[in-house]
């Protein structure tokens, strides 16, 4: 139903208020893609709009009240793997844009709704040839420093030797993508959208279940997703499923198949590097979660005893919680918050802003180098700085407590995460067009190739004067004198910055 049912207006009219993730689609941005709802995250309906003009395109889960529109390939659909989708995935570019060459953790069927993909397919025994250094053994997700258009092969001599496959698929067709087989993908077209269904990776199938089942395609919305979102609050995109873990925990078992208290600390430790104090408490919460029995060791019956989506409890234990993208806080870590701290002392100490800076100014300074946020998330700032609510900020406003409280989120989300480089497409020539990052659960974008970054920083800031939350210049009923004084001012202001 998605093929002919997902134009632009449907959407719109139908789920315009649902959140999904965006992130730069061309130039390569450090600084991340604006959306409604603030950097990385925007709504169907805003993205609708104005995809085809903005550097932003949607790689996210797809939000369930979408899933009716879906139909899962009749492969899926009985047995083991009908019970092993993990997660849904939207992609939904203005095209011309083509992804580093990478993995991903899980199986993956992409289907094209919109425009053309042309793959490069790499199998995962070409891992040493393609230069793919995995964190450790269970790192099936990432990237690999090569890029496929432009091979220095000074740099990376084995690359010459990759077997490698190119596929065509268009609109109306269907690509399966073993989980952890290397492809780089370039999507062309004006609108460019596909739908991908991940599923995970079994390490034997039992056919005996289909034997009778009628294979024909099923609604998605029928189907179990391990990790289903519904388009709004916390994301769980890149997190692992039930197989992944049970197939971890099954290797970790010694010759009696079971895992003691000791050996999976020493398995945290040894294998993903955890300190032992960290791995203690990891390993004390594991146990307790596992251990149904509560013989002090967990058994494969504690594994299979163990509900499918129980797992998800599991994998707040085992990783942590949710990727800073996922969540609603990514902003305040993308942001610098030193060079913010600075220019907000700037605007207290400076004389001019005793007769006030509007919130346009505010905004501009705000969505310019070297602070690249948003209208979102600055237009809550200035709120937390006007005190008295007049819709213009002066110096005697901003007083250190005021404007250390205003910045407190962006202190805690820079500090914790040592700031981000998000910086992961770049754009390609004219008849090329830009970046996307293709396919798959796993969140790749460290590392991803830097070029360029915002807009100019003198013409590269829309006026936000006439926005629906930009707020009025100045006070109404001031003298018009008063008005063409301070509004001089103000822009004296914005320059000095």
């Amino acid at each position: 139903p998605a093929f002919e049912k997902w134009t632009d207006d449907h959407i719109r009219e139908n789920f315009a208020d649902l959140h999904v993730k965006v992130e730069p689609r061309r130039d390569g941005s450090q600084y991340g893609a604006e959306g409604a709802l603030g950097i990385g995250r925007d709504t169907l309906g805003n993205f609708a709009a104005d995809y085809a003009t903005t550097n932003k395109y949607i790689v996210s889960e797809l939000p369930s009240p979408m899933y009716k529109d879906v139909l899962v390939a009749p492969c899926l659909t009985c047995g083991e793997l009908r019970h092993s989708l993990v997660e849904i995935d939207l992609w939904w570019s203005g095209g011309g844009s083509r992804s580093r060459l990478h993995r991903d953790a899980f199986n993956a069927i992409n289907c094209q709704l919109n425009g053309t993909k042309e793959w490069i397919m790499i199998h995962n025994n070409e891992t040493k040839n393609v230069y793919f250094e995995a964190a450790n053994k269970w790192e099936m997700g990432g990237l690999s420093p090569i890029d496929v258009d432009n091979v220095n092969l000074e740099e990376f001599p084995r690359f010459a030797n990759v077997k490698y496959g190119f596929v065509t698929i268009e609109a109306g067709d269907c690509l399966f993508i073993p989980g952890g087989h290397y492809h780089q993908v370039k999507s062309t077209g004006s609108k460019n959208m596909a739908v991908s269904v991940l599923f995970g990776r079994l390490r034997s199938f039992n056919a005996s279940a289909c034997k009778d089942h009628e294979l024909k395609p099923e609604s998605l919305d029928k189907m179990p997703v391990f990790w289903a979102w519904p388009g709004a609050g916390i994301k769980y995109m890149g997190r692992g499923d039930d197989h992944f873990f049970k197939t971890m925990l099954e290797d970790w078992m010694d010759k009696k198949k079971q895992i003691t208290k000791k050996r999976m600390n020493g398995k945290l430790i040894e294998e993903f590097g955890h300190e032992a104090i960290e791995s203690s408490t990891m390993v004390k919460k594991m146990m307790e979660f596992l251990d149904k029995d509560k013989d002090g060791v967990i058994s494969v019956d504690d594994l299979n005893a163990t509900d499918r989506f129980a797992w998800r409890n599991f994998s707040y234990l085992f990783e942590g919680d949710a990727d800073l993208q996922n969540g609603f806080d990514f902003e305040f870590a993308l942001v610098d918050y030193s060079k913010l701290r600075d220019r907000i002392m700037q605007l207290a100490n400076m004389k001019k802003t005793k007769n006030g800076v509007s919130r346009k100014t505010f905004l501009n300074i705000y969505r310019k180098k070297p602070i690249v946020g948003s209208s979102y998330r600055g237009n809550q700032l200035f709120d937390k700085l006007d005190a008295n609510a007049d819709d213009i900020i002066t110096a005697n406003e901003m007083t250190d407590e005021l404007v250390e409280t205003a910045l407190q989120p962006y202190e805690i989300a820079y500090e914790g995460e040592g700031g981000i480089d998000n910086g992961q497409e770049e754009e390609e020539p004219e008849e090329a067009g830009g970046v996307e990052e293709e396919e798959g659960g796993e969140e790749d974008v460290e590392g991803e190739e830097e070029e360029g970054g915002v807009e100019d920083e003198e013409d590269g800031v829309e006026d936000v004067e006439g926005e629906e939350d930009g707020g009025a210049e100045l006070a109404e009923g001031e003298q018009v004198e008063e008005d063409g004084q301070a509004a001089t001012e103000d822009e004296d202001v914005h320059d000095e910055l």
